[in-house]
């Protein structure tokens, strides 16, 4: 694996790991939503929380390749 690839899975995975943790803390204190005047509910973030971590975990897997 090429330093670059290193380089972009961390970065990515990095990203992921703190949207993951915003939903987590949205979940938490129940955080409001709302987008273009469309309310976003939490439903939506238990989602988004399992997907990010997923992508969070596989990018620091394939990070640690050699």
């Amino acid at each position: 694996m090429h330093i670059e690839s290193r380089n972009y899975f961390w970065l990515a995975a990095t990203f992921f790991s703190i949207i993951a943790i915003l939903h987590f803390i949205r979940l938490a204190y129940g955080w409001p939503a709302e987008i273009g005047g469309v309310f976003i509910p939490l439903t939506t973030s238990w989602l988004a929380l399992f997907i990010t971590a997923v992508l969070a975990i596989s990018g620091f897997k394939h990070a640690q390749k050699k």
